[in-house]
């Protein structure tokens, strides 16, 4: 564990203070989501910093979310929120936004099996557009430009119905 806490602590500490000033809340944080890594990462589904980013952005959002009662507020400094593409990228509540990812992922079914999994990967279960390329062996930009038909295709959806 400290080997994980010195090779990480300063990109952790950077990416909390992107969030909230509050240097006790990050220290604690940062401890929470290394053991979170240390118990859960799986180096098929994510690269190290992906996972570590993701897990501290969500322990601090849960954290104001629950004890200050505050709205959680959508980053994508580090990794574009799908959400964003239909309803911009707004603070809103946990309740609109478990609603609004649910509108999206149940108007998938109109992307075709390829853009479908692409889409699932990239805005769900988090991979890079590295990981992508290698996974579906495919360019980056290829891949690229099929989130980007994805995201309009279903926005329009969307909008239509």
């Amino acid at each position: 564990m400290k080997e994980l806490y010195k090779e990480w602590y300063t990109y952790l500490y950077l990416v909390g203070l992107d969030i909230t000033n509050d240097k006790h809340l990050i220290e604690e944080k940062i401890n929470d989501t290394l053991i979170i890594y240390t118990k859960s990462y799986d180096s098929s589904r994510s690269k190290p910093i992906t996972f570590l980013t993701n897990i501290m952005i969500n322990n601090i959002n849960y954290y104001y979310l629950r004890k200050k009662n505050k709205k959680i507020i959508l980053i994508d400094n580090y990794h574009e929120d799908c959400e964003e593409m239909c309803w911009g990228n707004d603070t809103v509540d946990v309740v609109d936004r478990e609603k609004k990812l649910t509108i999206i992922k149940n108007n998938l079914y109109i992307l075709g099996d390829e853009d479908r999994e692409l889409f699932n990967k990239f805005y769900f279960e988090l991979y890079s557009l590295e990981e992508l390329s290698i996974y579906s062996e495919l360019n980056i930009n290829t891949i690229k430009s099929k989130l980007e038909r994805a995201k309009k295709k279903i926005k329009k959806h969307i909008e239509n119905n």
